[in-house]
């Protein structure tokens, strides 16, 4: 079921060994990484981006293995950007985004998530929508999306069959017991997962970061799969940043017009240290 990923490893390592295995993971990784900045800087001020994508690009980094799930990274954090970006925007989600399904099928079983990730942004833009005939223009953008998305999943070798397996693998829980990333979060030894849920209950509180009700729904969604299993820990760095940008860009820009101490702040150091650079 992630034969692709598998062709794309065996080529690494034919051609260049596992030192190549390493390269092409870590392009994965870094990809993912920098687009998440990326993303970051245009909602948010630098050292706040920065601080961000520090402590999620920790959390991905539990998970930073040579294994099919990073070669998904770079397609997960373009995937919910770019319909996070859609719904901030008042857009139609881009068509082609849709390309990244049928890839994403055949590299990874992660490829169900897209479907709810899509499902949760599209009820972001109708719940966004400031009356019924916005919502109404929501609906006729975003359906026709979802319903191509849904039937872009099955253009892989085993067709429907790749849905049912990767069902199937969240229903062994026997097997899923003895396997430790698939075990609950065991705070018991230091996890970064618990510095990211810490960090999240923290800016929400300091900030009063306003999230709309999906969004509120995506991040708990998030909180409870990575405690459910250690394995979504990096997911929910990966994904939150996406989530919250937007929504913790506008608290702060709201408590520095309340803060005159923060015209002389770490804010204002960043910038004037980055006009050469400019």
């Amino acid at each position: 079921h992630e034969w692709l990923s598998e062709l794309i490893m065996y080529a690494a390592v034919t051609f260049a060994g596992w030192q190549g295995l390493h390269v092409v993971i870590s392009i994965c990784y870094a990809l993912a990484a920098g687009y998440m900045l990326r993303f970051l800087l245009d909602r948010i001020e630098p050292i706040y981006a920065i601080t961000v994508a520090v402590i999620c690009l920790a959390t991905v980094n539990t998970h930073f293995l040579g294994r099919p799930h990073v070669f998904a990274w770079p397609l997960i954090a373009v995937w919910v950007g770019t319909l996070a970006n859609a719904v901030e925007r008042n857009r139609r989600p881009p068509w082609w985004l849709f390309a990244l399904i049928p890839l994403w099928t055949n590299l990874h079983a992660s490829f169900t998530l897209a479907i709810g990730f899509a499902g949760a942004l599209a009820l972001d833009a109708l719940w966004s929508a400031p009356d019924l005939p916005a919502r109404r223009l929501a609906l006729r953008r975003w359906t026709p999306f979802i319903v191509a998305c849904v039937l872009g999943v099955l253009i892989n070798p085993r067709g429907v069959h790749a849905i049912t397996h990767a069902a199937g693998v969240m229903n062994m829980k026997k097997t899923l017991d003895i396997v430790s990333e698939w075990r609950s979060a065991d705070f018991h030894e230091f996890q970064f997962f618990l510095v990211w849920l810490l960090c999240i209950i923290g800016a929400a509180f300091v900030t009063r970061m306003r999230l709309s009700a999906p969004r509120v729904i995506f991040i708990l969604g998030l909180i409870y799969l990575g405690l459910k299993h250690q394995r979504y820990h990096s997911l929910a760095g990966l994904v939150s940043p996406f989530i919250i940008a937007a929504p913790l860009g506008v608290a702060l820009r709201r408590m520095a017009v309340k803060s005159e101490a923060n015209a002389a702040g770490l804010d204002a150091f960043f910038q004037r240290s980055a006009q050469p650079a400019g």
